[in-house]
């Protein structure tokens, strides 16, 4: 539940930390880091992703390099979201 609060809020670090601090990890004993690192990645476009729905109608224009950077995402992939949205 704190997850998907902090994912909507477009905090992929609180909630990947929420998600890890569950205890399926230790009951997956093959892949665990190959599962975590899938896990990283998804958060963070997902987060992007809320966070970008949320501030739409906000601002006119968005600097794609800090949004890059803070959600530590390549900035082609957050030029393609971007450029979705409308």
């Amino acid at each position: 539940m704190v997850a998907g609060k902090e994912l909507q809020q477009g905090n992929w670090r609180g909630c990947y930390n929420g998600l890890l601090s569950t205890n399926i990890w230790p009951k997956l004993t093959q892949n665990a880091g190959k599962a975590k690192e899938n896990l990283l990645i998804r958060v963070k476009e997902q987060a992007f992703k809320c966070y970008l729905f949320t501030i739409q109608n906000v601002y006119d224009s968005i600097n794609i390099e800090s949004l890059a950077k803070n959600f530590e995402l390549d900035k082609d992939y957050v030029h393609s979201v971007i450029s979705k949205v409308n």
